[in-house]
């Protein structure tokens, strides 16, 4: 089976110009999974695949299994981080509220890449693949100063940003915010390239842009 990567791009694609806006995570999910089970025929999908591992227990939101001869199964985990945002779509109205919390949602993105990592090495997947949807430009956008030390300098993820292999853990380890929050290891650093989603009318004027941020693990 060839690389996962360049079917799930065409599907986003499509799905931008089909459903340029979701309710909520759940919705995300389940057009995703309906996309690509209508490009793959016959191919399985199951959604919060549960398992245990030496992590704990976890639900993995996406699990694709193709079977040409032989079972090929892809990991898929996602994000769909709000900004406020009320607008109608196809006729259907959308009213987003913030998500905020940004730091604590660039980490749980690294959480993601090294959970799919954890199931390739236990060999219940075969590819990983980790998607973050977004209309909150703090994502994309590299911080306004660079130079002043940031709580979650390890896990930035804006456009053009590569993230370190080895150690990854907050700059204040003792922020209590943060107890739960455990330090990341990953054998590779990791290239960040934001692309355009959708761009989607709204009432509020602003905070229609959406592009996504996809990492293979």
């Amino acid at each position: 089976m060839h690389d996962f990567l360049d079917h799930l791009k065409d599907i986003l694609k499509l799905l931008g110009e089909t459903r340029r806006i979701f309710h909520s995570e759940a919705d995300f999910q389940h057009a995703l999974a309906w996309e690509i089970h209508t490009k793959f025929k016959g191919c399985k999908i199951r959604l919060e695949r549960p398992y245990e591992m030496p992590s704990g227990s976890y639900h993995l939101d996406l699990l694709v299994i193709l079977d040409s001869g032989h079972p090929h199964k892809i990991g898929i985990e996602l994000k769909y981080l709000k900004k406020q945002i009320t607008t109608k779509d196809d006729g259907e109205e959308y009213r987003l509220s913030n998500h905020g919390a940004q730091s604590d949602a660039r980490y749980r993105f690294f959480k993601d890449i090294s959970r799919l990592n954890e199931l390739k090495a236990s060999k219940d997947i075969d590819e990983g693949y980790a998607i973050v949807l977004t209309n909150d430009p703090l994502y994309w956008k590299q911080p306004k100063s660079p130079t002043r030390e940031l709580d979650y300098e390890a896990f930035k993820i804006h456009d053009e940003h590569e993230s370190r292999s080895g150690e990854l853990n907050w700059d204040n380890e003792d922020n209590k915010a943060h107890k739960n929050m455990p330090k990341l290891f990953f054998s590779e650093s990791y290239k960040f390239s934001w692309v355009n989603y959708s761009d989607v009318p709204s009432l509020d004027v602003t905070n229609g842009k959406f592009q996504y941020l996809m990492v293979k693990a």
